[in-house]
């Protein structure tokens, strides 16, 4: 990048063709975001409505590393220490109930998101 100023005008209108203002080797680099920690939760719920207590929830990042939950007798989980923008597989186990869709991927972005899940087989 080159920025530079020419015949910067003087006081009276005139210009001054002695007064140059140059920048030479300006370089813009990113230095890449870091990522805030962030945290996920939702809720599984059965076909009727209820809470699906005590279903696994597990976060698998593009590394292989864990990360997973228990739901509580509402059915609800908080995963937290994940990553802003990372992409994860989420899959969901339960020893008596059985979901649809037993995996996902998602990408978190903030702590607002919710990923609930119903079960398909009470």
């Amino acid at each position: 990048m080159r920025l530079i100023s020419t015949n910067a005008a003087s006081t009276d209108g005139s210009s001054t063709p002695d007064e140059w203002i140059g920048v030479n080797n300006v370089v813009i680099t990113s230095s890449g975001s870091t990522a805030a920690e962030t945290e996920v939760g939702g809720r599984v719920t059965t076909s009727t409505g209820g809470g699906g207590s005590r279903a696994r929830v597990e976060l698998i990042d593009t590394n292989g590393h864990r990360k997973s939950a228990l739901t509580n007798p509402f059915g609800y989980y908080r995963i937290p220490g994940l990553l802003a923008g990372q992409t994860y597989l989420v899959v969901i186990s339960s020893k008596s109930k059985r979901f649809l869709f037993e995996s996902h991927v998602i990408t978190v972005y903030d702590a607002d998101e919710a990923f609930d899940f119903v079960a398909s087989v009470p």
